[in-house]
């Protein structure tokens, strides 16, 4: 059965003599990947001229449905930034556009790698100039994946520790507002980096753990994510000081095995003198 908006998107990007590339990259495009009603359209654009799509985008973008919110976003190639526009319409449907210039795909085939966003898999929908065969010699390549450098895992770990401090001052404090944030911090930036590598080291290195932890319940093993939903908790101060502990005692595990697998020292000096100075915040007469 066609796909209604892929087809809308392939008769826009057809017509559009500036496009000369147009991908669909994601999830609904790698086929291994679970996709529903909710499902994110990710579409990248090549095009010769950004600033001319740009100026006439309330047009093109009225061609996929009525707008109901749109974000003005950044997308990175062979670090240089280039114009996204994340919209969702009032049906419901959500379109990604990455918007680059062929400067862009230059760049791509000069490093021989693919962006991680296509790595997963893509779908030509429009090539006009034949570009699209560079970007099957490269998906035959194996990307080259390499476990972290113990400078890396050490880096990942002593960031951890430092970010549970400010949770545990912030709720001796009752700041919860702030507490919560470090929490955000240390969950986005160390905790998911840790769990992902340990995810990896068990199942090699190539495994995917997929984005900023979408389907963590698939990738992550069943006891791991029954620890980590340990880790949650509402506003009450005595269950942010247990997930607090929840957090130390996962990121301990998970840690330790990743240090084990790759035959780096775990922090075991630093994990004790933070958990001592912990429970002084905490129980400062104890």
């Amino acid at each position: 059965m066609k796909d209604e908006i892929l087809e809308k998107v392939k008769a826009w990007s057809a017509q559009e003599a500036n496009i000369r590339l147009a991908l669909l990259a994601g999830s609904r495009a790698g086929g291994k990947r679970r996709v529903d009603e909710l499902s994110d359209y990710d579409i990248t654009l090549f095009v010769q001229n950004i600033p001319e799509l740009l100026l006439r985008e309330e047009e093109w973008q009225r061609s996929f449905g009525r707008v109901m919110i749109r974000l003005n976003e950044k997308a990175t190639i062979a670090d240089e930034e280039y114009p996204a526009r994340l919209i969702l319409y009032e049906d419901g449907i959500k379109i990604d556009f990455g918007i680059f210039g062929l400067e862009a795909f230059q760049g791509i085939t000069v490093r021989g790698q693919l962006p991680g966003w296509i790595q997963s898999g893509y779908e030509i929908l429009v090539d006009k100039d034949g570009m699209a065969k560079a970007l099957e010699a490269l998906s035959r390549k194996a990307p080259e994946i390499k476990p972290p450098t113990e400078e890396e895992y050490q880096a990942v770990a002593n960031e951890f520790f430092w970010e549970l401090t400010y949770i545990a001052r912030n709720l001796k404090r009752e700041e919860l507002w702030l507490a919560k944030y470090s929490e955000w911090v240390l969950r986005e930036e160390m905790l998911l980096k840790m769990l992902e590598w340990y995810a990896k080291a068990r199942n090699g290195w190539g495994y995917d753990t997929q984005y900023k932890g979408k389907g963590i319940r698939k990738w992550l093993d069943a006891e791991t994510c029954r620890q980590l939903e340990r880790t949650y908790s509402g506003a009450g101060m005595a269950e942010n000081w247990r997930g607090l502990n929840a957090l130390l005692v996962l990121f301990r595990k998970t840690a330790g095995a990743v240090g084990v697998q790759l035959g780096f020292n775990y922090p075991e000096e630093l994990d004790r003198k933070i958990t001592e100075y912990i429970g002084r915040i905490r129980n400062p007469t104890a």
